[in-house]
């Protein structure tokens, strides 16, 4: 019986999944692209979204390599790898998670670090690098995670906790001025 149960659970959390991906055409996966991947799919869907160029997640570790056991990668990395490809992009120093608003309400995706411990769909606590793709409502990001999926709806107070010090965020804008 717990057998059946833990398939019958495996298969609505695939169904999910995959129903999940099908929604931001420029979402990518960092599930079986290698250790401590979110940061170089965050940048790989940076690209996409801003230049229309489909890179793979793997492509663009080769490009910064891994330079710690745990494959963490740094905003300097990203920024790196968006600037290799020619992607429009700017550091910004916020105090609140609030103020990226105007940025992603004007056709922009801000990729930020966050500390997991704080969603509980998460199960471990690590630092973890999501995009910030819409403003929901005053209180709503949607969020374009490498780990749990695209559109996922994160709250803004639950934001600022897991952001912490990690205040620095990589805005991206579109290279052809297009509106998504």
């Amino acid at each position: 019986m717990k057998k059946l149960l833990l398939t019958i659970s495996l298969l609505l959390l695939s169904l999910t999944l995959y129903s999940q991906i099908t929604s931001w055409k420029y979402y990518k996966s960092q599930i079986n692209t290698g250790i401590g991947n979110c940061g170089p799919t965050c940048a790989a869907m940076a690209i996409y979204w801003s230049n229309n160029i489909d890179v793979s997640v793997q492509k663009l570790r080769s490009i910064i390599g891994y330079k710690t056991p745990d494959g963490n990668t740094t905003i300097e990395d990203l920024q790196f790898l968006l600037n290799f490809y020619v992607v429009k992009n700017e550091l910004y120093t916020f105090n609140r998670i609030s103020e990226l608003k105007d940025f992603v309400n004007n056709n922009k995706l801000a990729i930020i670090l966050i500390q997991t411990k704080f969603f509980k769909d998460y199960g471990f606590d690590a630092s973890h690098f999501i995009s910030l793709s819409a403003v929901l409502d005053q209180k709503t990001y949607r969020v374009q995670d490498p780990l749990l999926g695209p559109d996922r709806e994160f709250d803004m107070p639950t934001l600022q906790k897991a952001v912490g010090i990690n205040n620095i965020a990589i805005i991206v804008s579109t290279s052809e001025g297009k509106n998504y």
